[in-house]
């Protein structure tokens, strides 16, 4: 038998596969990234996020190494800008041979920047998630937990938006990229989980603007991401906590 016989690759993977669905930590990996749900934060009349002016980012495609824990893969971020219309990103994350998650936002551009129409949520082993942006009713449909369904302020992003909505913001504004200056969005994953994100401008480092989310005392999900400048402000790492689970991805090449 040669020795990239196939027939000796599957039953690895069958097993790698298992240890996800039985809830290992690779069912974390696929979970992080990141999926874990809060209840919805419903905004407050008057506390919706501010509109700002964008500068949306060229076309790309960026390759990450990812790790959570002992567990070590790959990611891809596609960016496409709005053709028609509409505009296309997806994350693909693989760990141990096998896909774990695919991430997929897809919508328009408005007087807000990107207006998400759906993002899309695939984990290894688990029904997809999807949310809805239903921008003619004023609503985010969750259709796994319509209970959940929650207002659309202007500017809402998703899970994988964000990732291209805050550079877009501070492309538009460079007096936002001073160290202490704050950006607010309100941002909606797959599971009927939105909350409002405030994220502060951090002292850079070797030549990349940080910025983190502000922990508030209801937040799930704390994250933050730095942004090169020569690259249209596009995230080169980023890094996700919750509960002391970090999830990090840094750009390759």
């Amino acid at each position: 038998m040669s020795k990239h016989d196939p027939r000796r690759a599957a039953p690895a993977a069958h097993a790698a596969r298992r240890l996800f669905l039985r809830g290992g930590t690779g069912v974390v990996v696929g979970a992080a990234l990141p999926a874990w749900a809060a209840p919805a934060a419903v905004p407050a009349p008057g506390d919706a996020p501010p509109v700002y002016p964008t500068r949306l980012p060229a076309a790309v495609s960026m390759d990450y190494g990812l790790s959570y824990g002992m567990i070590s893969g790959s990611g891809r971020l596609t960016w496409q800008p709005p053709l028609a219309g509409r505009y296309q990103m997806q994350l693909v994350g693989r760990a141990l041979g096998l896909q774990l998650i695919e991430w997929t936002s897809e919508g328009g551009v408005d007087a807000a920047g990107l207006a998400p129409w759906r993002f899309t949520e695939k984990r290894l082993g688990r029904d997809p998630q999807v949310a809805e942006f239903r921008r003619e009713a004023g609503r985010i449909h969750y259709p796994a937990r319509p209970e959940r369904d929650v207002p659309l302020p202007r500017g809402t992003q998703d899970r994988l938006s964000w990732l291209v909505q805050l550079p877009a913001i501070l492309r538009a504004d460079p007096a936002l990229q001073r160290p202490g200056r704050r950006i607010a969005l309100f941002v909606s994953g797959a599971r009927g989980d939105a909350d409002r994100w405030e994220f502060e401008v951090r002292d850079a480092a070797d030549g990349l603007l940080h910025v983190r989310r502000l922990p508030p005392p209801s937040a799930e999900v704390q994250g933050e991401a730095w942004l090169a400048p020569g690259e249209d402000l596009l995230p080169v790492r980023v890094r996700l906590a919750k509960d002391g689970d970090v999830l990090e991805m840094r750009r390759r090449g």
